[in-house]
């Protein structure tokens, strides 16, 4: 069976449904075998190919074995070209196959649309860098189910802060306490040696709202950022969240360029 079209792989697959349910039809009078020709470069073109047993293929595809092998060219053919009719330009990479980096996200709630757009830039990330054997596992406060926990929730979250290798932090108006204990966390972790490789931290240009100025939070604010710099952390700002995108996938780049 060949077809052409726009939708190559549903019409053949209707072709095939439909041939199977006529074959049923016979019960046990009818032994039917489905036999699926080999898409290889001396295969293609021949009128003699080499066929496989379409349901030894799609054990394969269950058994995650990506690849079989043809008999007469003795080459690895893609098992999903030949169960769909396609050819595939390699094998696909599940998350299991792929070099994991993991980043963990630490922010307050002010700054959340940074955070959401944060979370779909990684995404995009990991379909361009899927092809390199790179998937980056953001980690998020929000992945977290709100259930009652027989440790103290910020914990579990300081566990996955010591394992993720680049931790990244942002403020605006306010230090908060647990942010700030996310950044304790990853800088001693960092400090001792530990999963933590990278550490970022960036500032927003916020405007101040001077009728709700809360003094305390500036003062925490600049406390921090004078502890940074006495440690000799140097931090960044960013006035957009395009602007704070544009470093961080730059910084990311040149640590993937490092390996």
């Amino acid at each position: 069976i060949a077809v052409r079209g726009a939708h190559p792989k549903e019409l053949i697959t209707l072709i095939a449904e439909e041939l199977d349910k006529i074959n049923e039809s016979y019960g046990s009078k009818l032994v039917v075998k489905k036999l699926i020709p080999c898409n290889c470069k001396t295969c293609k073109p021949s009128e003699t190919p080499y066929f496989y047993d379409y349901n030894n293929l799609k054990r394969r595809k269950e058994l995650r074995k990506m690849t079989t092998e043809c008999e007469i060219s003795f080459e690895d053919v893609p098992v999903l070209g030949l169960l769909e009719g396609l050819f595939v330009a390699e094998v696909p990479k599940t998350k299991q196959d792929l070099n994991t980096i993991e980043l963990f996200l630490a922010s307050s709630n002010e700054l959340k649309a940074e955070r959401d757009a944060i979370e779909i830039w990684i995404r995009r990330e990991n379909d361009r860098l899927k092809a390199k054997g790179i998937y980056l596992k953001l980690n998020l406060w929000e992945d977290f189910i709100s259930a009652m926990s027989r440790t103290r929730k910020q914990d579990d979250y300081n566990k996955l802060v010591l394992n993720s290798s680049i931790f990244i932090s942002l403020f605006a108006t306010k230090v908060g306490q647990y942010t700030r204990e996310e950044f304790e966390t990853a800088y001693q972790n960092f400090k001792a040696g530990g999963a933590t490789q990278y550490i970022y931290t960036y500032f927003k240009n916020a405007q101040i709202n001077t009728n709700n100025l809360n003094l305390e939070e500036l003062s925490k604010l600049y406390q921090f950022k004078k502890y940074l710099g006495a440690e000799g952390h140097f931090y960044d700002t960013f006035d957009t969240k395009e602007g704070l995108l544009l470093q961080l996938k730059t910084q990311l780049d040149k640590l993937l360029d490092k390996g």
